[in-house]
């Protein structure tokens, strides 16, 4: 296949559109005429005006976290040797702020090998780090519960499963390949019959709910668990997944966050919102005003099983906020709350 090259004019365009995202910025440096350009992006990447400051990348390296920054000649060598590839470094702007950046940079050589110029781009990455660390405390927070307390939630994609929960095979001490084979092994036989026929039922009428059973564990042991189902549906109403806890009986359920608060939000019907409010002694007003909705739209939603949906997530913050918390109980059954 030929080497396709893109018209100077339009990898200019490509490269105005980049830049015009925020989040990337483009650098030049010629080693011949020591000239520097940086991108529009990049000033704003670095918070710095390009109108009061011109290139000089002593300065961007002093804006680097001090555990991060290296001296101009080893930054300038480390180009040379073409070292400075790809790093992650954290980027600290001149009004406090905390950003975590993506270096990348490229070596331009003469035919004699002999170093000409160097061009790069930064990259803000702090949404990544971010999620990526909130990730990591949940997976802590998680690991934690399930040693602690045996508590521990999973997303099931599809019935019947195949990939089980490594909380569940370590507390049952079955293989992956031996629940794929009988999901009911691990439940004493007397409760497999009914919670074979509520799990057939709870799936079929897409709804949340809850079922009490006996789990044989791995130490030999029995424990009465409550296993918790969310449907989770999408735009258009159909099921995307089902979102699970499971908990000794005796224990207090995990508090829903992620999807199995999605899923049991959803399942929130018109009475649980009217008895939020009046725990709360709210007028509609009342509740329009703490949402950020219009009266109409909150009435709607009051009256409405399927009206305002996309506006339900104001309200159900606005309530949370206020001390409401929605708690599945037993069955199907959605308990509204007000915690002082």
């Amino acid at each position: 296949m030929p080497n396709l090259r893109l018209p100077h004019a339009n990898l200019a365009e490509y490269l105005r559109l980049i830049d015009g995202l925020d989040m990337v910025g483009l650098w030049r440096w010629s080693f011949v005429t020591n000239e520097q350009h940086w991108s529009q992006g990049l000033y704003h990447l670095l918070g710095l005006d390009a109108r009061a400051v011109k290139p000089d990348f002593a300065l961007l390296l002093s804006l680097l976290h001090p555990e991060d920054r290296l001296p101009l000649p080893e930054f300038r060598q480390s180009l040379l040797d073409g070292l400075l590839i790809d790093r992650r470094v954290r980027l600290i702007r001149p009004d406090g702020t905390l950003r975590v950046v993506r270096s990348r940079a490229e070596v331009f050589v003469d035919p004699m090998g002999r170093p000409l110029r160097a061009a790069g781009a930064l990259i803000d990455v702090s949404n990544e780090e971010a999620l990526a660390k909130a990730r990591r405390a949940e997976q802590r927070q998680r690991q934690a519960l399930f040693e602690q307390a045996q508590v521990f939630t999973v997303w099931i994609d599809r019935v019947p499963t195949v990939e089980w929960a490594p909380e569940y095979l370590a507390l049952t001490g079955c293989t992956n390949e031996e629940l794929v084979d009988d999901w009911t092994r691990s439940v004493a036989p007397e409760d497999r019959p009914a919670l074979h026929d509520w799990l057939w039922t709870h799936f079929d009428t897409h709804k949340p709910g809850s079922f009490g059973m006996t789990v044989l564990l791995a130490d030999g042991t029995a424990r009465r668990f409550t296993h918790v189902n969310v449907p989770l549906r999408r735009s258009d109403g159909s099921i995307e997944g089902w979102a699970a806890a499971n908990f000794p009986q005796g224990v207090a359920p995990p508090r829903p966050t992620g999807r199995l608060r999605e899923g049991l939000e959803q399942g929130i019907e018109p009475r649980h919102l009217r008895a939020a409010r009046a725990l709360l002694s709210w007028t509609l007003e009342d509740l329009a005003r703490a949402s950020g909705l219009s009266l109409s739209t909150v009435r709607r939603l009051e009256e409405d099983p399927e009206g305002g949906r996309r506006s339900r997530p104001l309200v159900l913050a606005a309530l949370r906020a206020a001390g409401i918390t929605f708690t599945l109980v037993e069955g199907n059954r959605i308990a509204v709350a007000l915690t002082e």
